[in-house]
């Protein structure tokens, strides 16, 4: 939960860095078949029994594929297993052996899942992060992405001018994607706006029918809860976020429960048993969590006053109701502009 850093940098979701998959040579038939089999179930959104498939596939394959492993990874995302989705990306790069692309995939991801569940700037999971991303280069040159995330990284770590290297590297290859170009210009031109990044406009409406918008928001902390109905830490954390929403009642606060279930049906029963009496939404079409970058559930993202993502944490453990309270009281001690920041 990388307070300052994880909002800029899983610019995919964990799901996207796996489609199309890049499927590994060696792997034999009855592999191919026993992972295409996980990826129906997955497709059907049975992500518990998709797990098991590609660890199915993976026996099959005696341990050697590493496109198993990152169906896995991706599984355990959904599920908010991350510390198996961490072992799993990096069984996937030692199972890619000569695979230099595979590897390369494998490790962007570990990096990704690295910084998202990293407590703080000074955790060794960062450092491990930036080396992770800097194998993926080494690996696979033509991985601009992965120019683009350690460049990002490397400024909220205040190293600016490694960082602008990185994304003036990232802008002039051929690979790099227009929806990232701009944003990098903009970084390269002012530094610190990589620390200050304003969350992308959205609107929805809620379960009762309000309506939810950045723009409505201004003045108040948000707390944006992504979570799914099948995730065991999302049901874990039902009373921490209980909490926090009891906690600043009386506050300039918003909290929203955004949902990637599948069933509405199901969501809106899961909705009233568990009394979450907070505006709460159903992402069926995946775009607010698409503009979030929502790496896996469940995912915390407080937004500050102005709009702008002041704190995010992907998964849940002891500390993390305190991590969001905290975020949430340093958010509302920050004074509101006097004019909304500007897009980057």
């Amino acid at each position: 939960m990388l307070r300052r850093i994880l909002p800029f940098l899983v610019i995919a979701s964990i799901a996207a860095t796996f489609a199309p998959p890049a499927r590994s040579q060696g792997e034999t038939q009855a592999v191919l078949d026993a992972i295409d089999r996980a990826d129906a179930l997955d497709a059907q959104g049975k992500f518990k029994e998709a797990l098991g498939a590609y660890r199915e596939a993976d026996r099959i394959s005696n341990h050697a594929c590493p496109d198993c492993y990152l169906g896995m990874v991706n599984m355990e995302c959904q599920l908010g297993d991350f510390a198996g989705a961490l072992d799993d990306a990096k069984r996937a790069e030692l199972a890619a052996g000569s695979d230099r692309m595979v590897a390369a995939q494998a490790c962007e991801v570990r990096a990704k899942l690295l910084v998202a569940t990293s407590s703080a700037p000074d955790d060794a999971k960062v450092k491990e992060a930036e080396s992770q991303f800097r194998q993926a280069i080494s690996l696979d040159p033509k991985k601009a992405i992965a120019r683009f995330e350690l460049g990002m990284l490397l400024l909220q770590l205040g190293r600016d001018p490694e960082g602008v290297a990185e994304l003036k590297a990232y802008v002039s290859g051929p690979l790099a994607s227009p929806r990232y170009v701009d944003r990098a210009e903009r970084i390269i031109a002012d530094p610190s706006r990589a620390r200050a990044l304003p969350s992308e406009d959205f609107s929805f409406s809620t379960l009762d029918g309000a309506k939810i918008s950045k723009a409505g928001f201004r003045g108040k902390v948000v707390l944006l809860d992504f979570w799914v109905s099948w995730c065991g830490p999302c049901r874990e954390s039902l009373p921490a976020i209980i909490d926090l929403h009891q906690k600043f009642a009386d506050h300039p606060f918003e909290l929203v429960g955004i949902s990637s279930d599948f069933d509405e049906e199901a969501w809106k029963s899961f909705v009233s048993s568990n009394h979450m009496n907070w505006p709460e939404y159903i992402d069926l079409d995946g775009q607010i969590g698409h503009l979030f970058d929502v790496p896996g559930y469940p995912t915390y993202v407080v937004l500050d006053r102005d709009g702008a993502i002041a704190f995010r944490q992907t998964g849940f453990g002891s500390d993390s109701e305190q991590a969001i309270e905290s975020a949430i009281n340093r958010a509302l001690a920050k004074p509101v502009s006097a004019q909304p920041p500007p897009a980057t």
